[in-house]
């Protein structure tokens, strides 16, 4: 009798520890917290005036995601004008970039005027960029030797928080 007893009890014990795990689990999915970040990369035109590419100076770390908010490029100069265009990526560098053969997947945002002071698009919060992907801009059409900045606004989330949707 005692030892059914002692198996009673150690099989109640044991599914309250396990109800107190879940529930931790389940606060920290529910408790995570983005970090706000801005990363962003330059470039200059080359003489020829030649198509540019920029990638940011920054990635997804490994196990977090980028929840990418806002992007937009600008020229270097105060009140100076810049005509010109970018096409926005999220996602692997897209090989077909570098030989001119256009293939799109991953784009944000094709056809933004680089303005000054610039322009920032707003993604509604639906782009994303994983670790071993990057945020980078086809420039195109802009003056020779001309300066210009990248800039993505983005939620930095653990990896975990976005594939269960437990976002804070």
């Amino acid at each position: 009798m005692e030892f059914d007893a002692a198996i009673k009890l150690w099989g109640e014990s044991t599914d309250r520890v396990c109800e107190r795990v879940d529930a931790l689990g389940d606060r920290l999915s529910r408790d995570q917290k983005p970090f706000f970040k801005i990363v962003g990369g330059s470039g200059t035109v080359d003489a020829g005036g030649d198509n540019l590419l920029i990638m940011c100076d920054d990635s997804p770390n490994v196990g977090r995601i980028w929840n990418i908010l806002g992007f937009g490029a600008f020229s270097g100069g105060i009140g100076s004008t810049v005509a010109g265009n970018a096409d926005f990526f999220a996602g692997q560098l897209n090989p077909s970039l570098i030989t001119g053969e256009f293939d799109y997947a991953g784009c944000l945002g094709r056809n933004v005027s680089i303005n000054s002071p610039g322009n920032m698009i707003q993604t509604r919060l639906s782009a994303f960029c994983r670790y071993g992907e990057h945020c980078y801009a086809w420039i195109r059409g802009v003056a020779a030797n001309t300066n210009i900045a990248l800039v993505f606004r983005i939620h930095d989330y653990p990896l975990e928080a976005i594939e269960t949707m437990a976002v804070g």
